[in-house]
């Protein structure tokens, strides 16, 4: 008989600019970026991603952890997740999505002589 191959965990670092809110292994991860709720597992694809609203982190003794947010940055590589809150400011945070043609006529170019 095959024994089940161990979960593999993942390496979870929380921070915002003053300090480390959250450094430890973790089984699970849940946010949400503006594309709806996601889940991170290992072996997770490779990916940065601004996210919103909260992160609810699921450790390895089974409990769950939330930490709220306005607005960070994950950025996932392998197993090893690094959350950034707080480098956002208002004006860099995601704003409501506009095509190109509806940028443009909001912002007319001068013509150049």
């Amino acid at each position: 008989m095959k024994q089940p191959k161990p979960v593999e965990l993942l390496n979870l670092t929380v921070r915002n600019r003053e300090k480390v809110i959250f450094s430890g292994q973790v089984s699970a991860l849940t946010s949400e970026n503006d594309k709806g709720i996601f889940d991170v597992l290992s072996q997770h694809s490779n990916f940065i991603s601004i996210i919103k609203n909260q992160i609810t982190i699921y450790n390895t003794d089974g409990t769950l952890q939330k930490i709220q947010l306005t607005t960070g940055v994950m950025q996932i590589t392998g197993n090893i997740i690094n959350i950034f809150l707080g480098i956002l400011t208002p004006q860099l945070a995601p704003q409501k999505k506009i095509s190109a043609l509806e940028y443009l006529k909001s912002h007319p170019t001068k013509p150049s002589h």
